[in-house]
């Protein structure tokens, strides 16, 4: 008990979700590790894919450049930009 006079310790604001109480009400441990402790959780199926390809592209990309295989970006705009518009007219 607060002894009279004392200051009350005030807690930390809790942000409350459809997310979050659904996830406490699926598991309880669950709802720990992912809001209070914050364990990363591993990407969703084709997110996860999703990330990888571009982050492969990206490298390549990077180290395509350095090399001088592929065109800096500004060149092969008109090439992209013909190639969209011929997709269009289909």
């Amino acid at each position: 008990m607060e002894a009279i006079g004392q200051p009350i310790r005030k807690l930390p604001a809790m942000q409350v979700s459809y997310n979050k109480l659904k996830t406490f009400g699926e598991c309880a441990l669950k709802y720990r590790l992912a809001y209070i402790e914050r364990v990363p959780r591993p990407p969703i199926g084709t997110l996860g894919f999703q990330r990888r390809l571009h982050a492969a592209l990206a490298q390549y990309h990077h180290f395509a450049r350095r090399d001088g295989i592929v065109r800096k970006q500004s060149s092969s705009l008109p090439m992209l930009n013909s190639a969209a518009q011929a997709r269009s007219q289909r």
